[in-house]
């Protein structure tokens, strides 16, 4: 996807003023082959989307905090591992989601 960058107003973080930008991933595709043995792969399908906020701030221009929230959809197919077996192998569906935050910390409060 083509990620897209917003300006999405002022907030304060920790008592200083800053600038938020939001950002989006806009929704991706995905397709993974992995090799199980040297004639048959595993192959994933799916999709995922990420987007979030950075907190800049005004009078440094340092990044106080970033959040971001991410979405994953897959579909893994396994192969048909019985003699003579046509048919297609096993599918395992997953759906990731991950919140994640980093913010700025002060030395004293990273050398605690």
């Amino acid at each position: 996807g083509d990620v897209r960058l917003v300006f999405k107003g002022l907030s304060l973080v920790d008592g200083a003023a800053c600038a938020v930008i939001g950002y989006d991933s806009g929704e991706s595709t995905l397709k993974m082959i992995m090799p199980m043995t040297a004639e048959m792969d595993i192959v994933t399908v799916g999709g995922s989307e990420y987007l979030g906020d950075i907190y800049i701030d005004l009078a440094t221009r340092w990044v106080r905090k970033v959040t971001l929230d991410e979405f994953v959809v897959t579909e893994t197919r396994l192969p048909s591992m019985g003699q003579g077996a046509a048919g297609p192998g096993q599918k395992i569906q997953a759906y990731t989601v991950r919140h994640l935050l980093t913010r700025m910390v002060s030395r004293e409060e990273f050398e605690k």
